[in-house]
This record gives C-alpha cells, structure tokens and sequence, in this order.
C-alpha cells in the first residue's frame, strides 16, 4: 500500500464560485503543496490523502508561510475536521470553500471573522458550531444531517444574529424542532429532506423569513398556525410534497405572499373562488396555475423543469378563458 502523502505538484485553478446568497466571485485559488510556495497566497487550495488528521493553523503552517494573510480557503481530501481556533487564527479569512472534503464529522468553530461558510457536498453527520455575530451566509446542503446531528449555539441572543441565509437541502431531517432561532433570517432552504410535518408555532422562531423552501419532503398536511408570524413571507415552495389540500386559509393568511408553489402534491380539488388574496403566481397543480389572477397554461419551450414559481416568465405562458 503506497504511503499517504501530500503532493508537491502546484497549478491555478480559476473557479467561479456561488455564495449561498447567490453571488459570483472569481477567485484564483492556487493548490500548494510543501514545497511549492514560500508564501502563502490570498487564495489558498489545499489537497489532501490523509485521514483522521484536523485541518488546523499549525498544518497549514507546515504548507507555507505567512498562513494569517489566507483569505479564502478550498480544502479537499479526508480531512477528519476543522479545528476549532482555524478562524480566529486566520483574521482574513472571509470565505471557506469545504465542499470536496470527503469527511467532515467533527467541528466546533467560533465565527468570529467569517461572513460566509460553505460546508455543502460533503459526508457531514454531524455539525456543532457556536455562532458569533458576523456570519450571514451557512451552507450545509448535501451532507448526512439528521434531527439531532446539528447542534448549533450562540454567545450572543438571537435578535442580534447577522444570520441571513441558511441552506439545509440535502439531507436527512425529519424536523425543525431542534433548529436554532435565527430572528434575522431571510431565506431558509430546506428542500429534499425527508420532513414529514411542522408544529405550529416553530417558524414563529423565524420571524423575518423572506423565502422559505419545503420543496420535495413528506408533508402531509398544513395545520393551521404553521405559518404564524411569518408576515414578511413573500416565496413560499411546498412543492412535490404529500399534501391532499391547499389549505385556502393559511394561504389567505400569509398577507405578503406573492409566490406559491403546491405543484407535485395530491391536490386535485382547488376553488380559486376562495382565495381572498393577489399572488403573482400560484402553481396548484398543473390545471391549476395562475399568475396575477387569471389562469394559465405553462408551455416550457425548452424542456427545462420548473423547479420554482419565480422561473416562469410571460413567453411561457397563455391565458386561458
């Protein structure tokens, strides 16, 4: 068996990279190896083939010098985890690319620099992070996340939380009890778990949602007060779940709403006639889709599957009497 080791061979990578608050940047990330470089660059890849080994300031040391002037990082490899000062150690460092590390099951990081962290496509089964007040931007999406897999605390109250954006997609949750409350959050994602429902009252822990996604889960039915609070949601996606009703009520309920997405569900019976409200876009089902009140038939020229209501333009639809 050939030993594990760190290869010295180095290139630049030109990457585009996507934060989860959907911004581009353009990074030169230069995969270093021990002997490669002198000095650390900005942008920093680091290629691993060990295992069971922390990611921490003092291996990164051992790569090149002048670590601290790190401001981005893309790690792949089996890197057990992140140590726990890597950030506080790295007073640049704004964004950590993690998403080719093949197993992540331990970390504990106090965010005292960072405003995004990006942690998805990974093996992760585990998360526990104590939040500072800075980081607006978490990626968790496409791990193993389970209900009690996550533990997330703050040394700070909620209300004063930066968090804006939190990406759960991709997991295996099942609920949202355990979640952390984050007042200051805009857009929650969490489709493609494995929910099955919602107590009323437990989104009232996120009252300034903007986008909430439920999309592709195993929700069954709306009770009344699940949406309580949230009066300044304005994208709402339940598609491709189990429900049987639209549930007219909550829907008259959710006063900023402007998209809605039920597509997918079982809901065959749906009276437009009760709705006491103006969405830009309501998808029910496919005989049922209307935009600005008045029904539609959705014709996607390009074959592309609509995964959200905020994708149909007017080439793609006709009015219908």
């Amino acid at each position: 068996m050939m030993p594990h080791r760190m290869y010295c061979t180095s290139f630049i990578v030109f990457t585009f990279c996507m934060t989860t608050s959907g911004r581009k940047h353009n990074f030169e990330f230069t995969a270093i190896g021990e002997k490669d470089y002198q000095y650390c660059p900005s942008a920093l890849e680091v290629e691993n083939t060990k295992t069971e080994e922390f990611l921490d300031i003092e291996y990164l040391d051992g790569l090149c010098k002048n670590v601290v002037s790190v401001a981005r990082m893309k790690v792949s490899g089996n890197f057990h985890g992140v140590a726990e000062a890597l950030f506080n150690k790295l007073p640049r460092l704004e964004d950590f690319q993690g998403n080719d590390m093949e197993n992540l099951t331990d970390i504990t990081i106090g965010t005292w620099n960072l405003k995004s962290l990006d942690f998805s496509r990974n093996n992760l089964e585990k998360v526990t992070i104590e939040f500072m007040d800075e980081l607006m931007n978490l990626n968790l999406s496409h791990n193993l996340l389970t209900d009690d897999s996550i533990m997330m605390t703050s040394m700070r109250p909620p209300l004063s939380l930066k968090m804006r954006v939190l990406d759960l997609s991709y997991n295996k949750l099942t609920k949202l009890d355990t979640l952390y409350p984050f007042w200051n959050l805009k857009k929650f994602i969490l489709n493609d778990n494995q929910i099955t429902s919602i107590k009323p009252g437990i989104l009232q822990r996120y009252p300034n949602l903007v986008t909430l996604n439920l999309a592709r889960n195993k929700i069954l039915n709306l009770p009344n007060g699940m949406f309580t609070g949230l009066i300044h949601l304005v994208n709402l996606d339940l598609s491709y779940n189990q429900l049987t009703n639209a549930n007219i009520k909550i829907i008259n309920s959710l006063r900023s709403l402007e998209f809605l997405d039920m597509i997918g569900n079982d809901i065959t019976v749906f009276d437009y006639d009760d709705l006491d409200h103006h969405l830009e876009i309501l998808r029910i089902n496919e005989y049922h889709t209307y935009i600005h009140g008045k029904r539609v038939n959705i014709k996607n020229k390009e074959n592309k599957i609509i995964t959200t209501t905020t994708e149909i333009s007017s080439s793609m639809f006709t009015y219908l009497k």
